[in-house]
């Protein structure tokens, strides 16, 4: 199957509210609470709840923290203070797992030394706190290329 996401997750928006969306991440954290399942999703753009229920919940088993998943599911609005919108999963599909222990925790549960982080930079570069350095040095830097490519620099 090839996976077309339909949303980034920050795009989830009251007005898609019933609708079905085709979400794609990696899973931050899984909480089972007897017959139901719930997936903390993040995505490059955020972060959104997915219940699972059902035969589907029973699938589960397989799926390890940081994999990534595609899933399909209806949106709906959530009683969690933790966020405005939740999914209701109908399919998941895992794009890729993660192998179990993960050598770095993204979530930043865990310390890890600094040559461990820099050996598994794509993992280290899901904790939030590095994410977001890199994304302020991102602004800047393009913010002074700009500025020095209307005064007609040349960046070599």
């Amino acid at each position: 199957m090839v996976f077309v996401k339909t949303h980034d997750i920050a795009e989830l928006t009251s007005e898609l509210i019933g609708k079905q969306v085709v979400l794609g991440g990696w899973i931050e954290d899984l909480r089972k609470l007897g017959k139901m399942t719930f997936i903390t999703l993040r995505d490059v753009s955020g972060i959104s709840q997915i219940i699972v229920k059902g035969e589907l919940n029973e699938n589960l088993e397989e799926i390890n923290r940081q994999s990534v998943v595609s899933v399909k599911g209806i949106v709906q609005e959530t009683k969690a203070r933790d966020f405005a919108f939740e999914v209701k999963a109908d399919e998941i599909e895992v794009l890729g797992k993660a192998i179990h222990p993960l050598p770095v925790d993204p979530i930043g549960r865990l310390e890890s030394n600094i040559d461990t982080r820099l050996n598994h930079r794509a993992l280290d570069m899901r904790n939030q706190k590095t994410a977001s350095i890199f994304k302020l040095r991102h602004h800047v830097l393009q913010a002074l290329r700009k500025i020095l490519s209307e005064k007609k620099f040349i960046e070599i």
